[in-house]
């Protein structure tokens, strides 16, 4: 099954490092091993909540877990398609 992170735009941009959704208690995470992950299935059951490219943007979990450098590239890899998670 394909797993996602989902990355909090607003707050990244405003700390300057990637911040993901966290789990439980914590609100938000810098850490990905403390971030919410969801499934394919749920994920596209709510798209506009966790993939809508204002607030969050959806990120396979393999390409966070691979990222070395500028997290910027995991938000900016593709253009946004609505409807589309990256």
């Amino acid at each position: 099954m394909i797993h996602y992170h989902i990355i909090n735009l607003p707050e990244s941009k405003r700390r300057k490092q990637l911040v993901f959704w966290g789990i439980g208690s914590e609100a938000n995470t810098t850490h990905p091993a403390r971030a919410l992950i969801v499934n394919e299935d749920h994920l596209n059951a709510a798209l506009e909540r966790y993939d809508n490219g204002a607030t969050t943007r959806a990120i396979l979990t393999d390409k966070v877990q691979a990222i070395q450098g500028d997290w910027q590239q995991l938000t900016d890899m593709t253009p946004y398609v609505k409807g589309e998670a990256a």
